[in-house]
Parts: C-alpha cells; sequence; structure tokens
C-alpha cells in the first residue's frame, strides 16, 4: 500500500483535557518522529507542577507514552492506553517531560509488548538498554532541547528502519478519519483482506481490538466536540458522533469515564 499523508486529510489527533487544563502549568509541540510512517508524528509535552501534589484525569487515547519526571525522586516510565479514565498524580515541585507516538505501528518490537501494557507501565529500563537518555533530559535547559533529544533516541532506538507503510497502518488512518464510524467488515472489504486476518494482524500490533480502537476514536471524537472553545448543543454531538439519540450517547460516553457528556464540559471545557 502506498505512503499516505495522515496530516493532510486534517484527521483527528487524541486529546487529553486532565493535562491541559488541570495541570498547572502545560506545553506542547506536535513533531515528526519517524518520517517512514504516515502516522510519524508525535505529541511532545511538558509540565511544570507548583508545590503540592496535583491529581489529573486521563482518558482513553489508544497512545503509548513515555513520560520523565525530574524532581526531588527522577523517574522514566512507558505507559500503554488506558481502558477507562483514570487519575494520575503529579508530583510537586516537578517537571515532566512526555513523548506521545501517534502511532507503534513503524516503531521496533518492544520488549515488554503491547498486550502487556493496556493500562499498565513499566519502568523505561524494561524497554530500553539504553538510559542516557534520562540525564540528558534532566539536564537539558529548554522543552525545545528536551523534544531534540527524544527524536534523537527515537531514531536510534525505536524507528524500524525496515518498515514499510502496510495494512495495519492503513486500517489505523482509515478508522482515524472516520472517527471510528466506519463498519469493520466495510473497511475489511476495501483492503482485499478478510476480516478476520484484518482483526488479527491489528490485534498482534497493538495489543488490543480494531473494535476498541475505532471506539476510542469515536469516543475521543466526543471529548474534542465536547472540550473545544465553541459551545455544541447535544443535538449537534450526538448527529456527528453518528450516535442514534442523547441516551445512546450518554451510555456509550460513561464507558470510558466517570462524566456525562454534559458534566465532562464543565469539568474539562477551554471556555469554563
Amino acid at each position: 500500500m502506498e505512503k499516505e499523508n495522515y496530516f493532510s486529510s486534517q484527521a483527528p489527533t487524541p486529546k487529553q483535557p486532565g493535562m491541559t487544563f488541570q495541570s498547572f502549568s502545560y506545553t506542547e509541540a506536535r513533531e515528526v518522529w519517524n518520517p517512514l510512517s504516515a502516522k510519524g508524528i508525535g505529541l511532545f509535552f511538558q509540565i511544570e507542577t507548583g508545590p503540592a501534589d496535583k491529581v489529573i484525569q486521563l482518558v482513553p487515547d489508544c497512545c503509548f507514552d513515555i513520560i520523565f519526571c525530574f524532581g526531588a525522586k527522577n523517574s522514566a516510565h512507558f505507559f500503554g492506553p488506558l481502558e477507562y479514565q483514570t487519575p494520575y498524580t503529579l508530583r510537586a515541585n516537578c517537571t515532566y517531560f512526555g513523548f506521545r507516538p501517534y502511532s507503534i505501528t513503524s516503531m521496533k518490537r518492544l520488549k515488554v509488548p503491547p498486550s502487556k501494557l493496556v493500562h499498565s507501565d513499566v519502568d523505561f529500563d524494561q524497554q530500553f538498554s539504553d538510559l542516557s537518555i534520562i540525564d540528558q533530559m534532566q539536564e537539558a535547559s529548554t522543552f525545545k532541547d528536551r523534544i531534540r533529544l527524544m527524536i534523537d533516541y527515537a531514531g536510534r532506538h525505536m524507528v524500524d528502519r525496515d518498515y514499510k507503510p502496510g495494512l495495519v497502518e492503513h486500517l489505523e488512518l482509515s478508522m482515524c478519519r472516520a472517527r471510528g464510524a466506519l463498519r469493520l467488515e466495510r473497511l475489511a472489504e476495501r483492503t482485499g483482506y478478510t476480516e478476520r486476518h484484518c482483526r488479527g494482524s491489528f490485534k498482534q500490533r497493538h495489543g488490543f481490538s480494531m473494535k476498541y480502537y475505532a471506539n476510542i476514536m469515536r469516543f475521543q471524537h466526543i471529548v474534542r466536540l465536547l472540550t473545544e472553545p465553541q459551545q455544541v448543543v447535544p443535538a449537534d454531538v450526538v448527529f456527528d458522533s453518528q450516535m442514534f439519540d442523547q441516551s445512546h450517547l450518554i451510555h456509550e460516553f460513561k464507558k470510558y469515564t466517570c462524566h456525562t457528556p454534559g458534566d465532562f464540559r464543565q469539568a474539562f471545557s477551554v471556555s469554563k
């Protein structure tokens, strides 16, 4: 399959409003970390915490994260995707730097497989052998310097140089662009492979099913609608997310959060 330009299609990118709106000080940037993949852009973010611990709420987004924490005690972890809304404690007087690749499809095989990381995490040294990046990150003076260090590290230790865009990447792109509203059997037909083969290939690479990925794409689309500056009415959210009615929207949304869509907007909206 030919390589596709993911971001020229204005495909949605995942959001974590708990980080953006609940943390003490938040900065982010999107940069290419893997030029071999159409989904080779990743999110880089940095949080500076205040004098007290802060609990933020994270929601499912199907992404894997590397997060460094620098303070009285340094740490680095590799996080798998969340299955439901989860609290995360930011320690006081720390700097957090994170790297979230939007896809691991073009990444070298991980020591701890993706299936073992769903709603879980491991220490950085369980996933990677070269730990020099931790000290380099701590010594870096700016956010941009840390991004540069992470991209260089990813190029040497994470990018699969033999990778060529194929079936799994195509499935990801299609579900992202459709915001999850695409029948999986129809998608499989378009690829020329059987639905069983598509489902098996996808789960083997990501550790979770195509159906789960599609559902989270739709959930993330709703999160985006609820947290954008322009206010949308419930009927618009129902229609745009292709739900049957408002009850269906509430039921599906509460699978992944502790909130109804209305309560979520009150808690996380940029306009509040």
